[in-house]
This record gives C-alpha cells, sequence and structure tokens, in this order.
C-alpha cells in the first residue's frame, strides 16, 4: 500500500483526490481535521501526478513514482573452492529501496544484508537462498531460489 498525505488550512468537507493522467477520483480518501490521506493499493509501477482538488479547485500536485520490483539475484563463483558472490537484482535504482536482505537456510553467518554479498560455504550442496527487497515506500518483495554450489574450478582461457 502506497500512503499519500498533504495539509491544508482549508475545512475537509469538499476534498478529492484525483489521478492528473484521466481524472479519475480515487475512492479509498480521508480526512482528520486539516489532514487528508490518500491510500494506493494494487497500483501498477509508473510514474503518476495526483492531485488535491477542494471545492473543485486545484490545491496542489505532486508527482509520485512507484517503483518497478522483480527481487532476483544472480550468483558467482570466485576463483576455485566455496567462495561465491551474490548480486541483487530486479530494481531500477538502489534509491528506490530501504533495505535488501539475505537468508540462506541452515547457514546463520549467511550475510544478512547489502546489495551485494559474499559467502564461503562449508560444504557442496544445494543451498536454498532468499532476498528480501524493501522498497522506499515499506512494501516487501521476496524471492527464494535453490543453488548448486559446488567446488569445481574451470580454466579462464
Amino acid at each position: 500500500m502506497y500512503n499519500i498525505s498533504v495539509t491544508t488550512n482549508k475545512s475537509s468537507d469538499n476534498f478529492q483526490w484525483f489521478s492528473a493522467l484521466d481524472d479519475v477520483v480515487f475512492t479509498n480518501q480521508t480526512s482528520v481535521g486539516s489532514s487528508s490521506n490518500l491510500n494506493l493499493t494494487n497500483q501498477s509501477p509508473g510514474s503518476y501526478t495526483i492531485q488535491y482538488r477542494y471545492n473543485d479547485s486545484l490545491e496542489c500536485s505532486t508527482n509520485f513514482i512507484i517503483p518497478k520490483i522483480e527481487p532476483d539475484f544472480s550468483h558467482s563463483k570466485i576463483n576455485c573452492g566455496l567462495k561465491y558472490t551474490f548480486t541483487a537484482q530486479g530494481f531500477e535504482s538502489s534509491s528506490d529501496l530501504s533495505a535488501v536482505s539475505w537468508t540462506c537456510q541452515g547457514q546463520p553467518a549467511f550475510p544478512s544484508s547489502g546489495n551485494e554479498i559474499t559467502y564461503n560455504f562449508p560444504s557442496t550442496g544445494i543451498y536454498n537462498i532468499t532476498i528480501k527487497i524493501i522498497d522506499k515506500f515499506g512494501c516487501t518483495f521476496i524471492k527464494s531460489k535453490s543453488v548448486d554450489i559446488n567446488s569445481e574450478c574451470k580454466a579462464d582461457f
């Protein structure tokens, strides 16, 4: 859910939130005293211009960008052995994020945060790696993948 708030010195009896793109009135709006709030749910990623109108007169307008986040990660082996790097993917800009966290089932020492992490696994095997991305609005996106960790060396020529 995305929340936008505005404070005005007008009475809040005749206010409405509009999408400037298609002039649609948002119905999930509330008012308390001189503050009105709009909660946007299930909005598609993109750039929105949202207007606050009082008695059919434009009071303010703001741009609201909902980032597109499709959590994913890549991994790569560092030389020979069991040391791997994991890199967060699935977002346009790090500025859209509040946090990136990681877990690996059965590995309590696995690094817990950062866009890129490195870990030296104790043994070969299939490990379940989970990335959790929280965007700047507090929405959470999670992806888990099974990763085959092996000690094979490949020629680099």
